[in-house]
């Protein structure tokens, strides 16, 4: 292992998701926002259309009592809670010379929240985002743009942990040391193997 990448919700950020919250305070169900995450968002999460134009004419559909602003800092905020012991690891093994670096599909003001107000930026090396590379996780090309950045680096150098078993699959084919992630004990027992 030379690379460590890590997913984030789920796995560094660890709040309860949005849509949660959107149907128990608001009443805004998935079955209200299904065409907007299963369309519009794909879009935004690829960077090929910005969140803040899209959110609008859902907006309205769902009677969101404010503004968009207000609708996506909320969204921001509501995801802001870090996996302290996770992230102690991710000290530990930059510590011990290992990058560490994030691997997510995010828009590109959740990944600018994300470096900077979540403060992840300033706690690993860097930052693989689907809305910067346009690829999903589960597409070949997300991996290819990973390793292309990573010269040097071969995949079963790069060690990955994501919580979804088809991201986790994905990376497997594109050659990378990928683990599901369930725990830090999980992942304490995978790295122990490591070394």
């Amino acid at each position: 292992m030379q690379v460590a990448l890590f997913d984030v919700d789920g796995v560094l950020a660890i709040g309860e998701p949005w849509s949660v919250r959107l149907a128990r305070d608001y009443g805004i169900t998935a079955e209200h926002t299904n065409d907007f995450f299963t369309g519009p968002f794909i879009q935004c999460v690829r960077g090929w259309a910005d969140l803040r134009a899209e959110l609008p004419p859902y907006l309205a559909q769902w009677g969101w009592p404010s503004t968009v602003d207000d609708f996506v800092g909320e969204w921001l905020g509501h995801e802001h809670v870090l996996n302290e012991p996770l992230l102690d690891r991710v000290v530990a093994l930059r510590t011990a010379g290992t990058p560490c670096y994030l691997a997510t599909v995010q828009e590109r003001y959740r990944a600018a929240y994300i470096r900077e107000a979540m403060g992840l930026g300033a706690r690993t090396d860097g930052m693989f985002v689907s809305c910067e590379n346009g690829y999903l996780k589960h597409e070949p090309g997300f991996w290819d743009a990973v390793l292309s950045a990573l010269p040097g680096i071969s995949p079963r150098e790069v060690i990955f942990f994501d919580d979804s078993a088809g991201n986790v699959e994905a990376a497997s084919r594109a050659g990378l040391n990928a683990h599901l992630y369930v725990s830090v004990a999980d992942l304490d027992a995978v790295m122990a193997q490591e070394r």
